[in-house]
Order: structure tokens, then sequence, then C-alpha cells
């Protein structure tokens, strides 16, 4: 998909569009990027109720919390991704989301400042977002994985040394 996609307000959802019709494949890639990115919210959720059920936060908290910040990062990766094709509604979708973030005591204005580029949803705002979706957040979502993942080693070292 990087491939194709021009993260530009004017390209970005004629890209998109070119990646559905034209590129060989396209429409798959694009579906199964799409269909995978709904079943991991769907597993995170079902893997936060699993974990709720069997009292992880009691038994486990950091991997409990870390399992946590996984999930928003998911929710993040998915609202970066609706906003790359930079349609009507993807511009709307930012406008509201900036103006929810402005509302969170202490760092909303800036981070809304921030996260807009600039006074209006525009160009500067489609690069950090792409940046933000391509680099930033794979890179956080591995890391905290792998941070996790050790968590629970340290978890089961401890149950098993009882």
């Amino acid at each position: 998909l990087a491939l194709y996609y021009q993260p530009s307000p004017e390209l970005g959802a004629e890209s998109v569009e070119f990646i559905m019709r034209d590129v060989d494949w396209g429409w798959l890639v694009r579906g199964s990027h799409h269909w995978a990115a709904v079943g991991m919210i769907v597993l995170g959720m079902a893997q936060a109720v699993r974990a709720l059920a069997a009292g992880s936060q009691r038994t486990q908290p950091g991997s409990w919390y870390a399992g946590w910040l996984l999930m928003l990062l998911v929710l993040a990766f998915a609202f970066t991704g609706e906003l790359l094709t930079f349609d009507q509604q993807a511009f709307w979708l930012t406008e509201r989301a900036l103006e929810r973030l402005e509302g969170v005591p202490w760092v909303g204005a800036a981070l809304s400042r921030a996260a807009r580029g600039g006074p209006d949803v525009g160009a500067a705002t489609l690069s950090p977002v792409y940046t933000a979706h391509i680099v930033i957040l794979p890179w956080l979502t591995g890391l905290l994985a792998l941070f996790n993942l050790w968590l629970l080693a340290q978890g089961r070292r401890r149950e098993a040394g009882r």
C-alpha cells in the first residue's frame, strides 16, 4: 500500500481509489489490510475480556497495563488508517477528534496544535498522521509487545519458583 499511496490532501483519496481500481490485486491487499485491522480490534477486546475474567489485573498487573496500552495503540492504528484517505469523512473525523483532544486537561491544546500542524487541518496534518501510521505506531507496538512478553515470562518464572 505504501508504494502507491500519496500522503497529500489532494491525492490521498485519489491514490486509494487508484490502488483499489488499477493496481493488480490492490483491492485484495487493501481489503485484507482493512479486515485484519478490524480483526485486531475484535481479538484485542476478546483478550481484554479474557484477561479480566482470569483476574490478570491482580496476578500480573504489569502485563495487564501493557495489554491495555497495546489495545490503545491498535485503536490509534485504526484511527490513523481511517484518516489517510483524506476524503470528506476523514476530514471531519479529524476535526472532531482534534476538538475532543483539546478538551484533555493540561496537554490537550498543545497536542491538538501539534497534531493539526497549523491553524487548519490540511497537508501539515496528513504528513504526521501518515508517519505515525507507518513508522511510529509499528515501532511502539513492537517494543511494547516485546515488553509485555518479557513481563509474562517474568511472571511465569515467579510462579514456577514458588
